[in-house]
Order: structure tokens, then sequence, then C-alpha cells
């Protein structure tokens, strides 16, 4: 095994911990904004949400999936008249 091996394996779970963190920390927020009727700041809170999802996850990489969410995240809110 070469030397430093561990230290990378040790950096990936602190940063899809960090990332996980964050993901869960956004719920919070996106909660907070859908409450007080914050369409935009939902969707900007809802896209960060998402990539830290991604991050997290190690299985995706970032970003994968965030443009199809995207779009029907747009569509919900234009529907809704929620759109600012």
């Amino acid at each position: 095994m070469p030397d430093g091996c561990g230290a990378d394996t040790e950096r990936d779970r602190r940063n899809t911990a960090s990332a996980a963190y964050i993901e869960l920390m956004l719920g919070e927020l996106l909660d907070a904004s859908n409450s007080i009727n914050a369409g935009f700041l939902s969707y900007l809170i809802d896209m960060a949400r998402i990539e830290a999802a991604s991050l997290a996850d190690e299985k995706q990489s970032p970003g994968a999936h965030v443009q199809r969410v995207h779009e029907k995240r747009i569509e919900e809110l234009y529907m809704s008249d929620r759109l600012d």
C-alpha cells in the first residue's frame, strides 16, 4: 500500500461527511425559505442542497442530475405562481 493512501481515504470520508452535513443544513434553510414563500430563494437553496447530496453520495459525479431537477423545480415554481 503506497504511503498516504490512508490519508486520502480519511480525507474522502471527511469530505463526504461535510457534504452530508451541508445537505442537512440546506434542507433546514429550504424549509425556512418555503415557509415565507421565497420562491426563487427556495429554488437556489434546493439546487445547492442537491449538489451537496451528489457530493455526499459519492456514486455520482457532482452535478450529474442537477439539470433535470432544475427543470422540474422551475416548472413547479412557475405552475404554482411562486417564482419571484
